[in-house]
């Protein structure tokens, strides 16, 4: 997982899957392909910091901030990539993380990292943050982690959370450094104070594996509760499995599906299968086929390709009547209607 733009990111060579009930709860490293579109413009908003210029005949670009900062990311780009075009820094960051994700314009890495490399010799630390992700990914450049982490380091040390944060997982899984699972801790603790709470989603997980940090669910649940009531869609996703397997914490499945239910309707691109599983078991309420079903395609529309044997095998016991509702309300879910995804289906029996 690494942090582009205020976001959790990781490179797809070395994904790894978190879910329940696994038995490891591994730190999350995430594609980048549509990470938290529908669910966390707000976090965007706050991590991008996009603010009003000062000049008078700046009001177009005002109102490119205005429209990214509500979600309309085709209108953004349509203003802000000619002041981009004319070297505003900030708007060629902007640019370069639209183009990255594809938002309101069709994602072109080559074109994003001109913009963000540009930006970066401008000193715009979000910029060289983000360049560091690519080269750590691979994307429109020759994958190079040493390369990543001199541009995490630069950022960070110009006191860049994100990048403070990108930095300690280098640390903590030897990418271009030799691995540290101190300095890895210091860097994240010091995003953490600044503000980044992905961070102590992250310090949940080092206690919850021990590995990090030595094994302590108190402190997990801790850390996760902090995250998550900030709304951090994965922390909640975390205090969810914390409750399901009860560690730190009294077990209350009831409790653990309501959290996955809240983390999948932001967007996590985990809890989908945990609640999946929860559904289609009975888990904390009564069996519940249609939107297992909903869920596990959701999961595989976010990247979970995992999940497709549980789809399969749900759909083949469910009248065509249902599964046409199943789809619709997938639609739905996928484009515009994620928080209160599932309320078009049927109540179980």
């Amino acid at each position: 997982m690494l942090v582009f733009g205020g976001c959790c990111r990781c490179s797809s060579r070395r994904r790894e899957r978190v879910g329940m009930p696994e038995k490891s709860q591994a730190v999350p490293r995430r594609d980048i392909h549509r990470f938290y579109q529908n669910g966390l413009r707000a976090f965007l908003t706050a991590f991008i910091l996009l603010t009003h210029s000062g000049m008078a005949q700046a009001q177009d670009y005002n109102d490119g901030v205005d429209a990214f900062n509500r979600g309309d990311y085709g209108t953004a780009y349509e203003i802000l990539e000619p002041y981009a075009d004319t070297g505003h820094t900030q708007a060629q960051s902007v640019i370069g993380l639209l183009l990255f994700e594809g938002w309101g314009v069709e994602p072109d890495h080559d074109r994003a990292f001109g913009y963000l490399s540009t930006a970066s010799e401008k000193g715009n630390t979000r910029a060289t943050n983000n360049l560091g992700v690519m080269y750590n990914m691979g994307l429109a450049v020759a994958e190079d982690d040493a390369e990543a982490v001199r541009l995490f380091r630069l950022a960070a040390d110009a006191g860049n959370a994100a990048a403070m944060e990108n930095l300690g997982l280098m640390y903590y899984r030897g990418e271009g450094v030799e691995r540290d699972m101190a300095e890895a801790v210091r860097l994240i603790r010091a995003a953490a104070e600044r503000g980044k709470t992905g961070s102590y989603d992250l310090l949940a997980r080092f206690h919850y594996q021990g590995d990090a940090l030595p094994l302590d669910h108190a402190k997990a649940l801790e850390y996760a509760s902090f995250a998550a009531d900030q709304m951090y869609p994965p922390a909640i996703h975390m205090l969810g499995i914390l409750y399901y397997r009860g560690h730190g914490v009294e077990a209350d499945l009831v409790k653990a599906r309501a959290l996955f239910l809240k983390a999948a309707r932001w967007a996590d691109k985990d809890a989908p299968r945990s609640l999946g599983i929860m559904y289609e078991q009975g888990q904390g309420g009564p069996v519940d086929l249609p939107r297992a079903l909903l869920w596990y395609e959701l999961g595989r529309d976010r990247g979970r390709s995992d999940l497709q044997p549980h789809a399969e095998k749900i759909r083949g016991s469910l009248a065509p009547s249902t599964l046409a509702q199943v789809d619709a309300e997938f639609e739905r879910c996928r484009t515009v209607h994620l928080l209160d995804c599932g309320k078009n289906l049927p109540s179980p029996d």
